[in-house]
């Protein structure tokens, strides 16, 4: 009797152990728990305990925050402001509202974009995205991931022992809206992704048969992003098939980046994840 007792404490100390972050925010009676997104930073404060409340009583259980307020959060660069979202966050404690903080990389604020447009994505006619809306920011731009890896490591440290933080979300639906990034920063970028990829421009002109109309490159840097924009005719299919490969491969690093960057300061028990939009993509979200 004691030697089944004991097994079946074996079982469940298992059982608990194995258990990943995701099960122990959302057990099988919440399996499918209702939430609904929440955007303090766009209402009057007065309002965000009526809401929280609301939500609450409606049979809510968790609530997004902070995916489009970086300008709330760092309003001049150097200075930060999270006393609004700690108050947004102990509200939705208080009302028993999981929170999943989102970094707010889809939407960098105005005084960065001012200060150093190259940050930017293009479009292939040459054109730069200007700030407003969201998703103007190159993957590829390393001051861009400098800022973000500064940003995303103060939230962490943060929030990522708070108690009524469960999860956290990547950006929000990162896919620039479809449009492929041709700034300068991922013209350098593709390059450094086919050199690795192919190791000498020989293999590279070989699989994508530049031989024909003298399409022969000698070496990298004379490889541009394929555009419509720049040749009177289609761009090669090799070299469109090898963009979208590479625009995938950007986003990944971009997601992951974050990714691991939030590991080294939050708990084990709060899950990771993204969202990808499936339209207007410029990557396969698969």
């Amino acid at each position: 009797m004691k030697k089944s007792l004991l097994v079946l404490a074996l079982l469940f100390s298992l059982a608990s152990f194995s258990q990943s972050p995701v099960d122990k925010s959302f057990p099988p009676e919440e399996l499918f728990a209702l939430g609904s997104y929440y955007y303090p930073e766009q209402w009057d404060s007065s309002q965000w305990e009526r809401d929280l409340k609301k939500m609450s009583e409606m049979g809510i259980k968790f609530t997004h925050f902070a995916e489009f307020a970086w300008a709330m959060m760092e309003p001049e660069e150097g200075k930060y402001d999270f006393e609004w979202l700690d108050r947004a966050v102990s509200l939705a404690e208080k009302y028993g509202l999981k929170v999943i903080m989102c970094t707010p990389t889809p939407t960098p604020p105005a005084w960065l974009s001012k200060k150093y447009p190259d940050i930017l994505i293009q479009r292939d006619n040459g054109v730069s995205i200007q700030h407003g809306r969201r998703q103007h920011a190159s993957w590829s731009s390393d001051r861009y991931r400098r800022y973000v890896e500064n940003i995303v490591s103060r939230l962490a440290m943060r929030y990522g022992n708070h108690p009524a933080v469960i999860g956290w979300q990547i950006d929000n639906e990162p896919g620039h809206y479809g449009v492929v990034d041709y700034s300068e920063n991922a013209q350098i970028k593709f390059r450094v992704w086919l050199q690795k990829k192919y190791g000498t421009i020989d293999e590279l002109n070989d699989t994508w048969g530049t031989s024909f109309w003298s399409e022969t490159y000698q070496d990298f840097d004379q490889v541009r992003l394929p555009s419509q924009q720049e040749v009177p005719d289609k761009p090669n299919p090799h070299a469109m098939l090898d963009l979208n490969r590479f625009m995938a491969d950007e986003l990944a690093g971009f997601v992951n980046m974050q990714a691991d960057i939030l590991r080294q300061h939050i708990n084990k028990d709060q899950w990771i994840t993204t969202n990808l939009i499936p339209v207007f993509n410029p990557v396969d979200p698969v």
